[in-house]
């Protein structure tokens, strides 16, 4: 009987964290590590599944990133070069659910050290569905802020790229 409801525990215990795990960042239910600290008009944004394809700190400069979306099947992938951020940088991505809209930025907003170098990072994003009709998504980037800081983090718009 005991192993029956361990074994049950565990069970409720997997269901919930796979809830948790895709539920939108809405209000105070954060979805994802970062979930709790994004800009105040992305609070119902989906966190998405990121790839890191490449990065490149040798040279880094500040040029600008390269955006494309891909069919793959019914899905369809952003693909965002020459992206800057910290090197070794953990980097996070979110869907909103009211504008066809993406933003890049660190999992960890505020972290209490951080290495001074940039890297060039290119990613693919597994964009949500609901893009049917939509001609083009913004993506956005931003930077973490140092713990103690008073600024609050900078959020930049990349560009607009177009939905095959």
């Amino acid at each position: 009987m005991t192993a029956i409801l361990e074994a049950t525990r565990a069970a409720r215990s997997l269901l919930l964290l796979a809830t948790v795990a895709t539920t939108p960042a809405c209000d105070s239910e954060p979805a994802a590590p970062c979930a709790e600290d994004l800009p105040d008009d992305w609070t119902c944004a989906t966190p998405l599944a990121l790839q890191v394809d490449a990065t490149n700190c040798a040279g880094t400069t500040n040029v600008p990133a390269v955006l494309e979306i891909l069919p793959d099947g019914m899905e369809l992938t952003l693909v965002a070069a020459v992206v800057l951020f910290r090197d070794e940088q953990e980097v996070c991505a979110y869907q909103r659910a009211d504008e066809p809209q993406v933003l890049l930025q660190p999992c960890e907003m505020r972290p209490d050290s951080v290495n001074k170098g940039e890297c060039k990072y290119d990613f693919r994003v597994t964009l949500n569905s609901g893009l049917e009709g939509v001609a083009s998504v913004e993506v956005f980037r931003r930077f973490d802020i140092p713990t103690g800081s008073e600024r609050e983090p900078i959020l930049k718009s990349l560009g607009e790229v177009a939905v095959p």
